[in-house]
């Protein structure tokens, strides 16, 4: 079997894309002068990411390809669900969506929140409170800088 065959290689498409999008777009919301948009344009790109991320990897028809991504961030995701999970399940997501942003959130979400209802209310609070935390840290620490 070919280490890179169709699935494969649009699952690493993907994740590839995603991450240089996720970077040009915390690059622009930090160093953008006015703090509103600057905070919206960043909390409006993670809940689109983290609810896009956490239909794919929940809805059976997209499982192959949400099951390459899900195996590519697994070990990172036990790795701090260990470490974080004693703070409380809300405040783990919290934690994990700051560190491991919109992908690290929905795998979170779907192992811990499996049978909730309220998988997508928990995706939209905890991902405006970590990017907000995660873009006045950014920023305080860039106007500190430059």
């Amino acid at each position: 079997m070919a280490i890179l065959n169709y699935p494969n290689f649009k699952t690493i498409f993907v994740v590839i894309f995603y991450t240089l999008i996720s970077y040009l777009v915390m690059f622009s919301c930090v160093a953008q002068p006015n703090l509103i948009l600057s905070f919206l344009i960043s909390i409006i790109f993670n809940l689109v990411s983290t609810t896009v991320f956490l239909y794919l990897f929940t809805n059976k028809k997209t499982s192959n390809f949400a099951k390459k991504i899900e195996q590519s961030k697994k070990k990172n995701q036990q790795k701090y669900l260990e470490k974080f999970l004693r703070f409380g399940k809300f405040l783990t997501c919290i934690i994990l969506s700051f560190i491991g942003g919109p992908i690290l959130l929905a795998l979170t979400i779907k192992l811990i929140f499996n049978k909730s209802s309220h998988k997508y209310l928990i995706a939209v609070i905890a991902c405006t409170i970590s990017t907000f935390i995660f873009i006045s840290f950014s920023k305080g620490l860039f106007q500190l800088i430059f």
